[in-house]
């Protein structure tokens, strides 16, 4: 069923997509590959926090430069979002380490599967829910990055005479629109990936007060806070390197 699932999902991407979505197909799959490398990388022992810088610099370029075409637009994207990257790299290494994310949380602690797991992992667990985030925040901030870099742009394009101020304020502008439903989107996926938990905390009577100190809550909430607060940074920066892009190479 799967491979029926993956080979209409493919016929029809190539063809509503056309050329683009041939493209963008092939990005996917180099991407599909370098995210299996990271995982045998991390299996091997080798530092979880290089191996995923390493793997969202690969994909954040693949993305970029084999979807999108090497120009103005994806260069200033691929800028911004190096700079966030890294800034959102070290508050989750912050937030990770403040609240002592590692290994299972308390619900799958009662599950039938965790008797058979090995009580000694050679994987730094803290390290691998940082990685987990920063893999995780690439597909939705490049969206907002490259679509703010792109308005920027076309603006500038039909309006060449604007400064730098009224072109990071028309940044700001399309950031916020898109930001509405980029934050959604992202909330609900969480909430919908997770409903099986508040359904198996609600069975097990948790306060409201229990369920926000709950270890299973944060480690669901994290990844979605830190994908929120890159697409939230990536805006004024995107829109900040943009326009000094378009002053200075065109």
């Amino acid at each position: 069923m799967i491979l029926i699932l993956g080979a209409v999902f493919v016929i029809l991407f190539v063809f509503l997509g056309g050329d683009r979505g041939l493209r963008s197909l092939g990005a996917l799959l180099i991407n599909v590959v370098v995210f299996l490398l990271d995982i045998k990388a991390l299996e091997h022992g080798f530092p979880a926090y290089l191996v995923t810088l390493i793997t969202v610099s690969l994909m954040s370029v693949t993305i970029l430069f084999v979807q999108n075409g090497y120009n103005l637009k994806t260069r200033a994207t691929l800028v911004s979002l190096a700079v966030v990257t890294v800034f959102i790299f070290f508050l989750a290494l912050l937030v990770a380490h403040g609240a002592k994310i590692s290994g299972y949380n308390e619900l799958n602690m009662y599950e039938d599967e965790t008797a058979m797991l090995a009580g000694h992992v050679s994987i730094n667990m803290t390290a691998a829910a940082v990685a987990m985030v920063i893999v995780g925040i690439v597909g939705a901030v490049i969206d907002v990055a490259i679509a703010v870099s792109s308005a920027v742009y076309e603006v500038k394009c039909k309006n060449p005479e604007l400064t730098e101020r009224e072109l990071l304020a028309s940044g700001f502008r399309m950031g916020g629109n898109i930001l509405g439903t980029t934050v959604n989107t992202l909330l609900f996926a969480g909430l919908g990936e997770s409903l099986l938990m508040y359904l198996e905390m609600k069975e097990l009577h948790y306060t409201f007060g229990q369920l926000l100190n709950s270890k299973a809550f944060f480690q669901m909430l994290f990844p979605v806070m830190m994908s929120a607060v890159g697409c939230v940074c990536i805006v004024p920066v995107a829109a900040w390197i943009m326009g000094n892009f378009v002053k200075k190479y065109q």
